[in-house]
Order: structure tokens, then C-alpha cells, then sequence
């Protein structure tokens, strides 16, 4: 690119013992200090724009076209320092110095500029871009609006929902473990556990039912699938993760009717689940705990507030028309913070987004100003997707969204 707009020195000397380091951002310019081998010092300023990119330098570039100083500092910091600029596009959020030290987080060294949003904001919309890596998301189709005493040591069947901790339980799909366990003496709780395997030990083939055959061929299917997608972690991007992930929505959907019934129910969090010849490589009992399960959809919905300056998002559960307030969320599965019952979501789309926006403190922010674009390139698809409602400032009423109502507060 920078070949288009200068003529490229032929010496290669040109390109050694030159000193480029930064030395600032303010109002959405990066400084640069630039000395060049043969003594010349300069500095220049860069302004980054959606298609554009903007450099002045100190010599006034004669001619108005990139001087020497300019490409060897672009040149520097493309190959040398490898900065991405894109990210210094930030229209209103560095406006200035208070307004960017209330939205970014700004360090500056020699070798390296830091500029990302503060996690109090989640993603900053802007403007023509809209919000970073947005696009692997799709809303799909739009979601429902509404919201006898036994001896104990015995061995039993047992299922597992499996899957790791690794990237903050958003690595791994989840996968449903057939296990055989040992009751305790008092058969209040199990005290053993391995994967269950062929042909099945210590147990009456009479006593396994029907209910807990068909869960054991799901528990199959879901193994083979997750063994043939390797150790990858899921990418929403990759249209075969997606594939996967929709597979395992329908499998899950005829596990659930299925376990409920089952007395022995319990989650397998170890830090990653690895598979070695198709079967687990290992099965802790100490990364294993009780849970239950709900035939429950939770119904993904988000909550738009204005906050003087700025607008925010962020996106909520609710079950039977109550808030569901989860502990932690996984792949295609929230746990409710209180009782840890876990809850299939409604579809791929609907968990990927939900994700998306737990990957930034679950909140996205909008300035004032960049509320019409806002709402026509973003706003306006989710609201035809599922509900969105508006928190009234002042009154904490609650509305469903309208774009004619956000008039007052979008100046």
C-alpha cells in the first residue's frame, strides 16, 4: 500500500538504523518521534479513519505528498511493531482528555500503544464500523416473546453433562457422559465414578430401562461427534463449529425430556475434556458435582439505559417471565446462580450472542451522537429478533423499545 503513495528508495541502507517510538494519543492522534539514520529528526501525527488513513508531518511535506519520514516511519510500524491502527478509530470516545480517559484505556510506551475500551463499557459502537467482530453473529429466525429404600455400595448409571473450564467454559461444546457409579453406604451420594464402557459391570442389564438406554446412545452420539471435532475450541466464524454446535442443540433437546427422571445427575467440569481412543482420557470424581437439569427454554432479551452522555445494552434471561440470574454460562447452557440447574438455550444464534456480549462484561455503549446509526444498523435488526425494552431515567420504568422515544435523550 505505502508503494502508492511514495516511490520506494532503492538503497536498502535507507531502512537501517532509523528510531521510530511513540509518544502519544489525544483527540484520536497518534504521536510519533522519528530520527532517521542520517541525523534528521521529526515528528509525525496520525488520524485513522474507516478507509483512510491520515499523516502529517513536522517537514510539511512538500508537495503534499508522504515524505521520506512518513514512510519510513509507516514503514516501521507496519513491519517492525506490528500495530494494528484500526482500533485507533474511535470517533467521540477521544474527543478529549476527559471523555477519553472516561472510555479508554490509553498507555503509551515506546515500542507499543495500548488503546481498548474499559471493561466497564464492554464494546464502544462506531460509527460505519459498528461493534468489533460483530459480524460472525446471526440472529436467525426471531425468538418466542414470552417470556422404596435400597442397600447402599451398589452400582448404579449415572450422566454427566461434561465440559472444561478453559476460556471461561465458552472453549468446549458439552457433551453428556454415561457413567457407572458407587452409591454410598447410606446411598445419600455416589463415591466412585469411570466412564461407562462395554460390556457394562456389576449391574443387572434388567435393571437399565429404556429411559436410560436411549440416554446412553445419545451420550454416544454426542462422544463421536466431539471425538471427531478434535481439540479445537469453538469458533462461531467457522461454519463446521456452527454445524457441530446446531447437532448437539437437537441432541440435547431429546436428552432433556430423558433426564429429568434420572436420580443420579451431575456436572464434569475438569479444566478441558480430552478424548484419547474415543474414550475419556481421564474422569476425576473431585471435578465432579451435583446438578439438575430443566426442560425450561430461557428467553434471551436485553435492556437498553440512558446515562447522560452515552446509551448502553445488555442482555438478560428470563424463565416463566422472571429474570434468570445465572452463575456462570457454557456452551449452549446457562447454571442459575442459586440452585445450579442447568438450562439449554433456545438455539445456536441466541446462545453465540449471548456469549458475544458475556466476552465484554455484557454491556455495550453508544454515544449520544451515534444513536441513529446505532439504532438503523444494529438496534433495529435485534429488536425484530427478540425483545428489547428501555429503562426510563428518573422512573426505572420499563418499555418496550421504540426509536421515536429516544428522541429526548439522543442530542
Amino acid at each position: 500500500m505505502l508503494e502508492k503513495h511514495y516511490t520506494v528508495p532503492k538503497s536498502r541502507k535507507l531502512y537501517y538504523g532509523n528510531q521510530v517510538d511513540y509518544t502519544g494519543y489525544s483527540s484520536g492522534i497518534v504521536s510519533v518521534y522519528i530520527k532517521l539514520n542520517n541525523g534528521e529528526i521529526n515528528s509525525l501525527y496520525l488520524h485513522v479513519e474507516p478507509d483512510a488513513l491520515h499523516v502529517a508531518c513536522t517537514c510539511g511535506m512538500p508537495d503534499g505528498q508522504l515524505c521520506l519520514h512518513a514512510y519510513i516511519g509507516l514503514y516501521n510500524i507496519a513491519w517492525a511493531h506490528s500495530i494494528d491502527l484500526k482500533p485507533f478509530y474511535q470517533p467521540g470516545y477521544n474527543s478529549d482528555e476527559k471523555v477519553q480517559n472516561k472510555f479508554l484505556d490509553v498507555q503509551v510506551t515506546k515500542n507499543r500503544i495500548y488503546n481498548k475500551p474499559r471493561p466497564m463499557f464492554g464494546r464502544l459502537f462506531r460509527p460505519i464500523v459498528g461493534f468489533e467482530d460483530f459480524e460472525g453473529l446471526s440472529l436467525g429466525e426471531p425468538l418466542p416473546e414470552q417470556h422404596c429404600v435400597m442397600e447402599g455400595n451398589r452400582q448404579v448409571i449415572a450422566f454427566c453433562i461434561g465440559y472444561g473450564e478453559i476460556l471461561n467454559m465458552l472453549g468446549q461444546l458439552p457433551v453428556l457422559i454415561a457413567c457407572q457409579a458407587q452409591t454410598s453406604r447410606d446411598n445419600t451420594s455416589l463415591i466412585s465414578y469411570k466412564e461407562l464402557g462395554e460390556p457394562i459391570e456389576n449391574i443387572d442389564s434388567q435393571s437399565i430401562g429404556p429411559r436410560q438406554l436411549v440416554l446412553m446412545e445419545k451420550a454416544a452420539e454426542m462422544r463421536s461427534l466431539l471425538v471427531a471435532f478434535g481439540k479445537s475450541t469453538y469458533d462461531r466464524n467457522e461454519p463446521k463449529h456452527r454445524a457441530i454446535k446446531s447437532t448437539l442443540v437437537i441432541l440435547w433437546e431429546e436428552v432433556m425430556q430423558l433426564i429429568l427422571f434420572e436420580p443420579f445427575t451431575y456436572a464434569f467440569r475438569p479444566v478441558k475434556v480430552l478424548y484419547q481412543k474415543g474414550k475419556l482420557k481421564w474422569f476425576s470424581k473431585h471435578e465432579i458435582r451435583p446438578c439438575r437439569f430443566s426442560v425450561e427454554r430461557p428467553v434471551l432479551y436485553f435492556i437498553l439505559k440512558h446515562h447522560n452522555d452515552h446509551f448502553s445494552l445488555a442482555a438478560a434471561l428470563s424463565v416463566n417471565g422472571v429474570e434468570l440470574k445465572f452463575e456462570y454460562k457454557t456452551q449452549l447452557f446457562v447454571v442459575e446462580q442459586d440452585t445450579h440447574c442447568h438450562y439449554l438455550m433456545d438455539s445456536v444464534e441466541a446462545d453465540d450472542l449471548l456469549n458475544w456480549m458475556n466476552e465484554c462484561n455484557n454491556r455495550l455503549t453508544i454515544l449520544n451522537e451515534h444513536f441513529a446509526e446505532f439504532h438503523h444498523t444494529f438496534l433495529k435488526n435485534l429488536s425484530e429478533y427478540c425483545r428489547v425494552y428501555f429503562i426510563t431515567p428518573g422512573t426505572g420504568k420499563k418499555s418496550i423499545y421504540q426509536l421515536d422515544q429516544m428522541a429526548i435523550y439522543a442530542q
